[in-house]
């Protein structure tokens, strides 16, 4: 069995913190990642769009690029270091069918350290982004018809 698109790029996440040793080198890569976001269309920064629960105000949404197979989410944080968390999410889940996305906690994410590194808050925040990628996919199936 081949290993799932979340799969590999969590693998590929995986090396690329693994390659940096110290947790403030880490941090200042979180933080460059964050820089790197692109700013989100303020039209989608709704409360609809918010991810309720987040020590930082976080909002996800649907890309207008997902396709029938596969979803591509578009977020923002207020919080640069969130921004950074929301990067590497991104990077995992984008791309990937509902069903990967819909049996994937945030163990993806969690492979890496993030959930031992951030502050509980933060954590949660980071499994609350998941649980809502996961709605949205379970919502997408929905209105395409494969759920």
């Amino acid at each position: 069995m081949e290993p799932s698109s979340i799969t590999i790029a969590s693998d590929a996440v995986k090396a690329e913190f693994d390659r940096i040793a110290d947790w403030s080198e880490r941090t200042k890569h979180l933080l460059a990642l964050g820089r790197a976001l692109p700013d989100a269309d303020p039209s989608h920064l709704t409360e609809a769009n918010r991810v309720v629960g987040c020590q930082s105000r976080v909002w996800i949404y649907e890309s207008a690029s997902s396709t029938p197979d596969a979803l591509t989410f578009a977020a923002y944080s207020d919080s640069l270091l969130m921004r950074g968390v929301i990067a590497i999410a991104l990077r995992i889940y984008n791309g990937a069918s509902c069903d990967e996305i819909i049996r994937r906690d945030a163990d993806a994410l969690m492979r890496i350290g993030l959930d031992s590194y951030l502050a509980p808050g933060r954590s949660n925040g980071l499994h609350l982004l998941v649980k809502r990628m996961q709605h949205l996919a379970k919502a997408h199936l929905e209105i395409t018809g494969d759920g």
